[in-house]
């Protein structure tokens, strides 16, 4: 399957541009990053976009276009207590707000990017499990898994 590249891939540490120069020869875009801080908020981005348009997806269906145009509420529901999780698992304080903005600028790269792949019930059951581990209350994630 080819892949289609929503964000970035970021790179950081001493071979970096090499790790970047890399990844571009196979046409794969990569963000040289300058510090740990930038590392961590781009792979917490990562893994809010992927979670929550995966498990918003279980709900609403449909693209990452009309999940931000008609179900808001939900994605930025879902895309709350992914933080959270995110917060939890690094130990790490992280700012809701730039991250859910950089989320929905990866929506407007592929508007029609689908919402739920294959691997989207797994991954709502993986972050329950998490947020339990780590004693996390996540109750849109559960009213979620509930109807699945």
């Amino acid at each position: 399957m080819d892949s289609k590249v929503i964000i970035p891939s970021p790179v950081f540490g001493r071979h970096a541009q090499l790790v970047a120069d890399a990844l571009s020869s196979v046409d794969i875009a990569a963000n040289v990053l300058a510090s740990a801080e930038d590392l961590l908020f781009e792979l917490a981005l990562k893994n809010v976009y992927i979670l929550t348009t995966n498990i918003s997806g279980l709900e609403t269906g449909g693209t990452v276009g009309e999940l931000w145009s008609k179900h808001q509420d939900v994605a930025t529901e879902v895309a709350n207590e992914i933080v959270l999780l995110q917060q939890k698992l690094t130990g790490q304080s992280l700012h809701k707000e730039p991250l859910i903005e950089a989320m929905v600028h990866a929506f407007n790269g592929d508007l029609e990017h689908g919402c739920m792949g294959r691997r989207a019930p797994a991954r709502l059951e993986r972050a329950l499990k998490l947020a339990d581990e780590h004693g996390l209350e996540l109750p849109r994630l559960k009213q979620i898994s509930r109807k699945v």
